[in-house]
Parts: structure tokens; C-alpha cells; sequence
């Protein structure tokens, strides 16, 4: 087992271990400086999304804004299958209009 350590071994160790410490401080403190510095950015563009949802469908609500969006997908599936239709019905038409029963290329 290693003795104890003379005074100037445990002051250099010490001094090292400070050195180790202020440097991790450092690094700490420049990474809560980039945290800070994109939180702010990450608050102004949801301030800016929350305007812009505010301009275009006169709330920012996240529940009506996701009622909104899920009636505007239930409008838009509701034109496309009536256009489905249409095409089919228009398909039909031409395949009944033509002598062979088959729709023209």
C-alpha cells in the first residue's frame, strides 16, 4: 500500500484536479450558454407559428388547430372519392359509347 503522499505531490495533485475542474466548468458553461441561445431561437419561432396560425385560422389553440386540420382532411378525402367517382362514371360513359365496350386510348 502507498504511503501518503508528500506536500507537494498533494498540492500538484490538487492543482490538477482544479485545473480538470475549471476547464469541465468551462465547457459547461459554453454549453448552457448554447442551450440558452437556442431556446430563445426555438421560443421566437413558435411565437412566429403561433402568429402565423393566429393570421391564418384565427387561433393558436393546439386542440382547435388539430379540430380544424382533421375537418379539412375529412373535407379533402370526401372530394377525392367524389372525383373517384366521377372518373368512374366518366370511364363507364366512354366504355358504353364506344362500338367494342372498350374505353379509347
Amino acid at each position: 500500500m502507498p504511503g501518503p503522499r508528500s506536500k507537494p505531490e498533494a498540492e500538484d495533485g490538487h492543482a490538477a484536479r482544479l485545473a480538470a475542474l475549471a476547464d469541465r466548468l468551462r465547457r459547461a458553461q459554453a454549453a448552457e450558454i448554447r442551450l440558452d441561445e437556442k431556446l430563445r431561437q426555438l421560443q421566437a419561432e413558435q411565437e412566429e407559428n403561433r402568429r402565423r396560425a393566429r393570421e391564418e385560422f384565427g387561433t393558436d389553440d393546439p386542440d382547435e388547430l388539430r379540430h380544424i386540420a382533421e375537418a379539412r382532411r375529412a373535407e379533402a378525402d370526401s372530394m377525392l372519392r367524389e372525383l373517384e367517382a366521377a372518373l368512374d362514371a366518366a370511364e363507364e360513359a366512354i366504355a358504353q359509347a364506344t362500338p367494342d365496350g372498350a374505353a379509347p386510348r
